[in-house]
């Protein structure tokens, strides 16, 4: 055929001659046969097929002279020179393994595939009989010659890609074929639209082939069809009027030798030239038989021969396709799955209609399959190909199987895994067998929940199986301790109770101790009272046990969700692309799809286990143990894990944004709502616990002045540095909680205000309660035990008095190292403690801890109104138990002035004038100065106030009983008693406000009044040269009316005012701190 024609020549038809012409095989055995090779095989075609190949010979056209040569480009067959010029480049370029370097076996691939597409795209190929170009059998499309305007339509079947477009290939290299990136059509469809099938449907032809074609060239078309139907006809007919004596001729020819033949061979006699038809074959099968005895063993010989060149032959050519099982195996071991990929899918394109186990699937572009070195001959499903293709399938499906159990393995990566998964979809994207049933994401996802759902469960039991050992524990303990003390009441000494660590070991053991979760020492669990052994350890170690479970949990999810977040949710669907590139997108975005929900389900169903985990335990802190050092360390724990779902996936590649830093939304909500639950619980039982820990405190008062508080100027007692330190501990564990707030992202404003007021003020509130309950026990013990008729001395409760005062003084308050304090002194220790609580430790907490209180919620007005309420209930107390610190020492004052005035055993109505103070004038004075003494040790604050109402109390009850004229006295007793209130003004003066003043001017009143009586009463009597004697011992005017006979009142109150000031000097050192009281600035 000539190379620049203008017709179509029947392409192919040297090839099918050649193979005809091939001789039909030789006898032999087959047992010799290499593996590779089907024992069934047809031998005769491969040698044909490999040596023409080989060969690359170009048969030339015998009748070449029959057409006509083009004269101008434009009348050049371009499909025709194309597939020459593949033919004449496949022949030069030798093959892919003798080519020596790889860029070579590329050349050389690259040529015998696009020689071999053109050859299959040729055999499919036939006329519109429309005449508007050529119809793709393969594709059902019709490309429309040059002079049809030379448009292609778009096929009705395409792929996305195929195997077959290389690098370098010519672009519209295949428009004249359709292209190499089409489809098959289905075969059913292609026997009804062809038209040369025998089941053609010129509907169906019409509706695929010409859709695109109008109606006017759809007609010009038929127009054209029936004019070459009539000249074939026409031609037919002249064929036949011309050749007819021919046609008759031969006709006869042959009715005549074919009667012959029958007759002969009916009457028995010889056929055709003596010799019958059985005579003949027999003759030919003598030959054949001794032909075989002769040359059978040489043709067999032969035969092998020709099998194992061929072998060799294909070995050499083929050898890239046969190690390609070798390779798969290396890239797999070298981890490079990519070349994996690459591999299988060169393998699949040239092997995958062989028989192999892959399915036996067209190979893309629709060639048989076609190796770098030109393409494969045609064999069957037990073929050398097939077998190689098995092979390769068995490498690669050990390869999905390790990538398999990679993403099944809780021990991989999440890089690991995305890796294994991506390759897996790719390996079932090529075709892979093994790979088809696999689905790895569904596969990775459901492993992964059951990994944290095993987690979470494992947790569980082990923090049941701790409370568990702890209450048997517990339980022991108490058995151990009531057995001790049941010995202990026969006054056996049994063995000691079990001692269990203290809580900082076994929180330590536990694993759960708060400096383990960050907090700092003020927000740690705190010791409970008692020893560190029994109960309280136990309790101590249940405690710890909570926390190290919240921990637990809480750490392994948000760990964990993440990178799994991040996996299934962002970088996974990029993978549905990629598949969907490699030619298996459908399916493969399918199995994505369905693996982002069930992740999406597996979270939702893990976070609701968490969340009912973390519920139960929050529900009842009681029955795991937890204080609110104990929530608040749970709470830390919580707030690590939004730290650690705020950090985002740790493995990177999770795709950035506010999504991918947060990990799950859902989770980062329910983290916040559990942080904040167990924020809320901490600081309510925090409120409830301080308040039990003050009113322990007040129980346990001890009655002893600090000296830290003397040196202070505000003495107190250690229950109000206990208070202090109990208002610090929960303002720190407010703050504590505040930050866990801040880190976890919650806002506790809301709910903490009340709980933090509650927390401050409540302290203040139960210590005040607290010392209201000590008072009232104090002073219901002391009236059960006063009995009637019996009371100390004024002498002997001074005493006792001074000594307490000097003790306080010297930084006791009365116990083991001194005398024990009297219920009236500690009723004033008790109104010093409020006293400092509601005047110094107050106002200095609440400058301190306004603003915290104020960051939890509160506003300034309501903190000014606690404050406010707060200070009036611990005022209220503190003047309620003054003012019966006062009556009890304004009874022993008026029982000193009972003595002084009715009991003391003076004989008022004989007695002669004073000559000094009586000793029950001294007594008072000390009983006075004690309680001068006890104030200033314990309350400086009350002293003033307290002494101001015990002489108010004193002066006006002296003043009533001198104005009613008791007792009833001689003029000598009458100035007895004016000389002992006189002194007793003169000790005082100066001392309290302007009514303790205004009483001592009444009482001064009632003393000139009685004593004028006296006088006057004295005169002409008996008792006037007595009192006037008496008089002159006091002055020039005392003498002048002793001379007279007589005593005036001046001269007595003069008498008087020197026996004072002798009893003052006397008594100097007792009015001393009396006199300093009075000289100290009034505050």
């Amino acid at each position: 055929m000539g190379l620049f024609s203008r017709k179509k020549s029947g392409k192919g038809k040297a090839g099918s001659k050649g193979a005809a012409a091939s001789p039909a095989g030789r006898p032999g055995s087959d047992s010799d046969d290499i593996s590779l090779m089907s024992e069934d095989s047809d031998w005769a075609e491969e040698r044909a097929a490999l040596q023409a190949a080989l060969s690359g010979k170009s048969q030339p056209s015998a009748k070449a002279e029959d057409f006509e040569h083009a004269s101008l480009w434009a009348e050049v067959d371009r499909d025709e020179l194309e597939r020459i010029a593949l033919n004449i480049a496949r022949n030069a370029v030798p093959p892919a393994a003798a080519a020596g370097s790889e860029e070579n076996a590329e050349a050389a691939a690259r040529v015998s595939i696009s020689a071999a597409v053109a050859e299959q795209a040729e055999a499919y190929d036939s006329t519109d009989p429309l005449g508007y170009g050529r119809i793709d059998a393969r594709l059902l499309k019709l490309s429309r010659d040059m002079g049809q305007g030379g448009a292609s339509y778009k096929p009705r079947y395409t792929s996305r890609g195929s195997v077959f477009d290389l690098p370098g290939r010519r672009p519209g290299a295949s428009a004249g074929r359709g292209g190499d990136d089409a489809g098959e059509a289905p075969p059913g469809l292609r026997a009804k639209v062809l038209p040369g099938s025998e089941q053609f449907d010129a509907g169906l032809y019409l509706g695929t082939i010409h859709a695109e074609t109008s109606l006017p060239q759809l007609l010009r078309g038929l127009a054209a069809l029936r004019q070459q139907l009539s000249e074939h006809t026409g031609q037919l007919k002249s064929l036949v009027k011309e050749n007819f004596d021919r046609f008759t001729s031969s006709k006869n020819t042959i009715d005549t030798v074919h009667a012959k033949l029958q007759k002969a061979e009916a009457e028995g006699e010889a056929g055709v030239h003596g010799s019958s038809t059985a005579e003949v074959l027999e003759a030919v099968q003598r030959v054949q038989e001794e032909a075989r005895r002769a040359f059978g063993a040489l043709l067999e010989r032969h035969a092998k021969a020709d099998r194992i060149r061929l072998v060799l032959g294909v070995m050499q050519r083929y050898e890239a396709v046969v190690q390609l099982p070798s390779r798969v195996r290396q890239h797999a071991g070298a981890g490079d799955y990519e070349q994996v990929v690459a591999d299988y899918r060169k393998a699949k394109a040239l092997l995958g209609q062989q028989g192999g186990s892959s399915g036996g699937g067209a190979a893309p572009g629709g060639a048989t399959g076609v190796s770098p070195c030109g393409p494969l001959p045609p064999q069957g499903q037990g073929s050398m190909w097939g077998k190689l293709m098995v092979e390769i399938d068995k490498v690669a499906g050990s390869v999905a199987h390790s990538l398999e159990t990679a993403v099944r393995s809780v021990q991989s990566s999440p890089g690991e895994a995305f890796e294994a998964i991506r390759w897996l979809l790719q390996l079932r994207a090529v075709g892979v067998p093994a790979a088809q049933g696999m689905d790895p994401v569904r596969l990775y996802v459901s492993f992964q929940e059951r990994h944290v759902r095993a987690l979470l469960e494992a947790a569980l039991s082990q923090h049941t199986a701790a409370l568990e050992a702890l209450q048997r524990a517990q339980r022991e303990s108490e058995e151990a301790e009531a057995e001790a003390a049941a010995l202990a009441s026969l006054g056996i000494v049994g063995p000691s109770p079990v001692k269990y660590p203290a809580r900082g070991a076994a929180a330590a053991a536990a694993g759960g101790s708060p400096a383990a979760s960050g907090l700092s020492s003020s927000a740690a669990p705190s010791p409970r009272r008692g020893s560190s052994t029994g109960s309280e350890a136990l309790a101590a170690a249940s405690e710890a046990e909570g926390v190290r479970y919240a921990a637990l949990i809480t750490q392994g999810l948000c760990q964990w969700l993440p990178d799994f977040w991040a996996l299934t949710q962002q970088r996974l669907p990029a993978l549905a692309g990629a598949a969907e590139g490699e030619g298996g997108g459908g399916e493969a975005a399918a199995a994505v799809e369905r693996g982002i929900a069930a992740a999406q389900r597996s979270v939702a169903i893990l976070l609701e286990l968490y969340r009912s985990a973390v519920l139960n335990l929050l529900a009842s802190p009681a029955a795991a143990g937890l204080t609110h050092a104990g929530l608040l360390s749970v709470a830390a724990e919580l707030a690590n894990g939004c730290s650690l779902l705020q950090a985002g996936p740790t493995s990177g590649g999770g795709g950035g944004g506010a999504a991918a830093s947060e990990g799950h939304p859902a989770a980062m909500d329910l983290l916040r709502m559990l942080a904040e639950r167990a924020l809320h619980a901490s600081l309510q039982q925090l409120a409830a616990h301080l308040h039990a820990e003050v009113a322990q405190a007040c129980r346990a008062e001890g009655y002893r002045l600090t000296a830290a508080s003397r040196r202070a100027g505000r003495p107190s007692t250690a229950s109000v540095a206990a208070l202090k330190a109990l208002v610090q501990q929960g303002m720190h564990h407010l703050q504590a909680a505040l930050a866990e707030a801040d880190r976890a992202g919650v806002s506790l404003q809301a709910k903490a205000a009340a709980a933090a007021r509650d927390a401050f003020f409540g302290c203040f509130s139960a210590f005040a309660a607290g010392v209201d309950s000590q008072a009232q026990g104090l002073l219901t013990g002391a009236n059960q035990q006063q009995q009637p008729g019996h009371a100390p001395s004024l002498a002997a409760a001074a005493a006792a008095a001074a000594a307490v005062a000097s003790g306080a003084a010297g930084g006791g308050s009365g116990g083991r190292d001194g005398p024990p304090a009297s219920p009236a002194h500690r009723l004033l220790v008790l109104c010093a403690n409020l006293g400092a609580a509601r005047g110094q430790l107050l106002p200095q907490q609440y400058a301190r801890w306004a603003a915290l209180l104020q960051a939890a919620g509160s506003s300034g007005k309501e903190l000014q109104t606690a404050a406010q309420a707060c200070a009036a209930e611990l005022d209220a107390v503190e003047t309620r138990l003054a003012g019966a610190y006062i009556d009890r020492k304004q009874a022993v004052l008026d029982e000193a002035m009972e003595q002084l005035l009715f009991t003391g055993g003076t004989a008022w109505e004989v007695a002669p004038p004073p000559r000094a103070l009586r000793p029950a004038v001294l007594e008072f004075l000390h009983a006075l100065v004690a309680t001068q003494a006890e104030l200033a040790a314990t309350a400086p604050a009350l002293l003033s106030e307290a002494l101001e109402e015990l002489l108010l109390g004193t002066f006006d009850g002296l003043s009533q009983v001198f104005t009613q004229g008791a007792p009833a006295a001689s003029p000598g007793g009458t100035l007895q008693l004016c000389l002992e209130s006189t002194f007793l003004l003169a000790a005082t003066a100066g001392l309290g406000s302007e009514p303790l003043q205004q009483a001592a001017g009444r009482l001064r009143a009632a003393a000139d009044q009685r004593l004028e009586t006296a006088v006057a009463a004295a005169a002409g009597g008996r008792d006037a040269a007595q009192l006037a004697a008496w008089a002159a011992g006091g002055g020039a005017g005392a003498a002048g009316a002793a001379g007279a006979g007589r005593a005036s009142v001046a001269a007595c109150r003069q008498r008087l005012e020197a026996l004072c000031r002798e009893a003052q000097e006397a008594a100097r050192r007792n009015l001393a701190p009396l006199q300093q009281l009075a000289a100290a600035p009034r505050q």
